[in-house]
């Protein structure tokens, strides 16, 4: 007689503990699991379908549909399996099957409350951020107002300084010229006088030569005087000597 792996779940009908083939299959629909049941079973029993019993539920052969992503997500389902193979082993207990249903409504209750809760989360996040965006924009816009504003104050005072870097250039200009004017008139003046003054001394030196000259021409008249008398008494005296040889 073939002998089944204990257990609640689709384990028990399997002959080996590792594969779900056709008899493990029969056996559990005989024991009254749906497909659907048995097709979430096997995402989480860790048994191998054979090739007819993927082929019956859809899914890939040797697997049980992909089964859960996260370890929470595969507990849940094992749990899930194991309370409806519990009823479904002792479906003429009473008592035990209103504790699993009991047991799953209140699951699926805290299941709903939590959809709910978090629907709740999503829509006020949703709001926080339509909220947050509002005010990011109001923000945004007020300080490109305030860019702006500060922009045309900044023109106006640029525009101010050009002002008044033009009227002390053009008061430094006017201040350079007067200064200019005046060293000029004090050049012109100095070279006035001196100018006069080497026009007296020009003047004077000529008024010097000319004295000296006339004084060297009265030297060299009376010099030459002079000697035309002693000359002339030169020749007075030799006559007279020469006059006294012949008488």
């Amino acid at each position: 007689m073939a002998s089944y792996a204990s257990g609640s779940g689709l384990a028990q009908f399997s002959s080996d503990g590792r594969g779900f083939g056709q008899g493990a299959y029969d056996r559990a629909r005989q024991a009254g699991w749906t497909d659907q049941q048995i097709k979430s079973g096997l995402s989480s029993s860790g048994l191998s379908a054979g090739s007819a019993v993927a082929q019956r539920l859809g899914i890939s052969s040797g697997g049980g549909g992909g089964g859960f992503s996260t370890m929470e997500g595969s507990m849940v389902n094992s749990g899930m399996q194991g309370l409806m193979g519990l009823a479904n082993k002792y479906a003429g207990n009473s008592t035990l099957s209103n504790l699993v249903v009991g047991k799953m409504a209140d699951t699926f209750s805290t299941q709903a409350n939590m959809g709910l809760d978090l629907n709740y989360q999503k829509a006020m996040a949703g709001t926080m951020a339509d909220i947050q965006y509002g005010l990011e924009n109001l923000r945004a816009g007020n300080a490109m107002s305030l860019v702006a504003a500060e922009g045309a104050i900044n023109k106006d005072i640029a525009k101010l300084q050009s002002e008044t870097a033009l009227g002390v250039g053009k008061l430094n200009l006017e201040g350079n010229k007067y200064t200019a004017d005046k060293s000029l008139q004090a050049t012109m003046y100095s070279s006035d006088r001196s100018l006069d003054g080497a026009k007296y001394v020009a003047d004077e030196a000529t008024r010097r030569v000319r004295v000296q000259g006339d004084e060297d021409r009265k030297t060299l008249g009376e010099n030459t005087l002079q000697t035309l008398r002693l000359r002339n008494d030169a020749r007075r005296t030799i006559r007279s000597q020469g006059s006294r040889f012949y008488s």
